[in-house]
């Protein structure tokens, strides 16, 4: 080690991409999940029509939302899986947060569309068939809650670091059970009250629900478009660790980013005394960084004390 310089790749054995899960059962379970929603959609935006209910309808366009979700999820695994190349070094890991952020911007356009049309019926409250209302979306709550067990036996080994775009399905179905309900409870009032304001109001508490989701995806996405540090990292925490490394005086330039969902990456430039550095420096560094942060994508340069850097200049 005699150059004044080291730059080192030192990538884990493990580059998996966490909730980019590309196996063939992942894809299985979107596709069921797919036909589910698919028919009950259709079911329920003709029983929504027959019975005048805006809920019903509300709760159709949601559907229409999540077979959107399960499609660009499905699409965006195929499109992951596709290999990199010299203009995209990185391949197309990205496509997820793209298709989440699509899923989430759709989420609220629909959202808009059920509140204006609630305020209306609001104004001028119209009659609804409160009993087939009920029973309609205590089938789509049992669709739903059949789609949650299918996708929830999937996650269940990632413990939370599901890629933002099977996050975004899953939080499409989870606000299609939670409007079922609020749809069945808007039909009780209707049936046994004859409270028809009672289903735009429900209908906008399902755009509520529909709302949270979408804003949270729109944060979720666009941070990671951003390169905003993971919110699971702390970034402080991190330099802490590696300052503490036998030899490493200080570091500088740490940069810690998500690529797509489970696949973050670091790159941080490590000035040591002596110069040479120990050659275990670098396998004390990735074994830190893997064990404590989860790390597995790094790279390293490391410096001697008062290094110049060469400043490059694009035109």
């Amino acid at each position: 080690m005699s150059q004044n310089n080291v730059k080192t790749h030192y990538h884990g054995h493990e580059h998996r991409h966490g909730g980019n899960d590309h196996s063939g059962e992942s894809t299985r379970r979107l596709g069921i999940v797919l036909a589910l929603v698919v028919v009950f959609m259709v079911v329920e935006a003709v029983a929504g029509w027959l019975t005048n209910s805006l809920a019903l309808l509300a709760d159709a366009g949601h559907m229409l939302t999540d077979a959107g979700a399960i499609a660009l999820a499905l699409f965006a695994s195929w499109l992951s899986r596709r290999p990199s190349g010299p203009q995209r070094t990185y391949g197309y890991y990205r496509a997820e947060i793209l298709a989440a952020l699509a899923n989430a911007v759709t989420l609220i356009v629909i959202v808009v569309f059920i509140v204006i049309e609630a305020y209306h019926r609001l104004s001028e409250p119209q009659t609804v068939m409160g009993l087939p209302m009920m029973a309609v979306a205590s089938v789509g709550l049992v669709v739903n809650l059949i789609g949650m067990w299918i996708l929830g036996g999937h996650h269940g080994h990632d413990h939370g670091r599901q890629g933002l775009n099977l996050q975004g399905v899953l939080w499409h179905i989870i606000g299609d059970a939670l409007g079922s309900i609020a749809a069945i409870v808007g039909g009780l009032l209707v049936w046994w009250q004859g409270w028809y304001w009672a289903d735009p109001l429900v209908s906008v508490l399902i755009s509520l629900i529909i709302l949270y989701g979408g804003v949270r995806l729109v944060l979720k996405s666009v941070s990671v478009l951003m390169e905003v540090s993971p919110a699971e990292i702390d970034v402080r925490e991190v330099q802490r660790a590696l300052e503490r490394l036998p030899g490493v005086v200080e570091c500088h330039d740490l940069h810690v980013w998500t690529v797509t969902s489970g696949l973050e990456s670091l790159s941080v430039h490590l000035i040591v005394d002596p110069f040479p550095a120990d050659t275990d420096l670098l396998a004390h560094a990735h074994e830190v960084l893997h064990e404590r942060f989860r790390l597995n994508h790094v790279t390293i340069q490391v410096e001697p004390v008062g290094f110049a850097h060469v400043e490059c200049e694009f035109v």
